[in-house]
């Protein structure tokens, strides 16, 4: 009945190891910071190009630096969106900031195409 080879009181259990906190993405972050970045530069396009022109008719003499400034917020926000894709796909860290950047990028690039096709109507439609 009684085991020679047991020790009594048996061995306490080892106390199961905590999981590391994860930690934010940084593709995350990135992405973030990139959409609102693309946000903001269009922005300060429109409100350049918008004062420069004394209206919301676009002087043609501004077309060039109007082209500049949302290329430029276009590309930022394709940036953000293909690390944002990337950062969700990443295990063992928080996903909120690539959520987020890959939400505000592709609302941006959706409504930048609006714009964009938009124009292209207008302008196809004067010729």
């Amino acid at each position: 009945m009684y085991d020679s080879s047991s020790s009594y009181p048996p061995p306490p259990l080892e106390a199961a190891a905590e999981p590391a906190p994860q930690k934010h993405s940084t593709l995350g972050i990135i992405s973030f910071v990139l959409a609102i970045l693309a946000m903001l530069v269009i922005c300060i396009d429109m409100v350049i190009i918008f004062s420069l022109s004394g209206g919301l008719q676009v002087n043609p003499a501004y077309n060039t630096i109007d082209v500049a400034f949302s290329c430029f917020s276009g590309i930022l926000a394709l940036a953000a969106l293909g690390l944002g894709i990337g950062a969700v796909t990443q295990k063992n860290t928080k996903k909120i900031f690539g959520i987020l950047g890959l939400v505000l990028s592709a609302l941006f690039l959706v409504g930048y195409c609006l714009i964009v096709g938009l124009n292209l109507i207008r302008v196809m439609g004067s010729m």
